[in-house]
């Protein structure tokens, strides 16, 4: 199932809604031939996002339960080496909000569906870390409660 389609004197964009069961559904999202990101959807809540470079690696990986940002959050560089590696702890999955927005880009016109959901309810916890391209730890945050109780360089 097509859920948009832009066009614009720049680029295209569509999404795309594969539906794997009666409970579990995929939407892939491409810019011109490039795909550029994937949402797992159970029950209509985002379980997991990966985003992609235009040339195909792997930008950003995320973990959600139950539509609400809970686990391992990856970012990676264009080279695929990690570039940070963090842990996200959802609060009170019962109050998280997810919509469906529509986007228009300024500068090219082009239409975007775009789910949001509300992460004021995940917060940081414990040890993130920070890589240089050559994937040598630069520096260490740790959180607490969502506050940065140290930062080792």
């Amino acid at each position: 199932q097509i859920l948009s389609k832009g066009k614009s004197n720049k680029s295209t964009f569509a999404q795309y809604r594969y539906t794997l069961d009666t409970i579990t559904e995929i939407i892939f999202s491409f810019r011109d031939t490039n795909f550029i990101s994937e949402s797992i959807l159970v029950n209509n809540k985002i379980e997991g996002v990966e985003n992609y470079y235009e040339k195909g690696s792997l930008t950003r990986s995320l973990t959600y339960k139950n539509g609400c940002l809970d686990g391992f959050i990856y970012e990676y560089f264009n080279t695929g080496q990690v570039r940070e590696l963090g842990f996200y702890m959802c609060l009170n999955i019962d109050t998280i909000k997810t919509d469906t927005l529509k986007s228009i880009d300024t500068n090219t016109g082009m239409e975007t569906l775009m789910i949001q959901t509300q992460f004021s309810h995940s917060i940081k916890d414990g040890t993130w870390y920070f890589f240089n391209k050559n994937g040598k730890i630069t520096y260490k945050e740790h959180w607490r409660d969502n506050i940065m109780y140290k930062k080792e360089e």
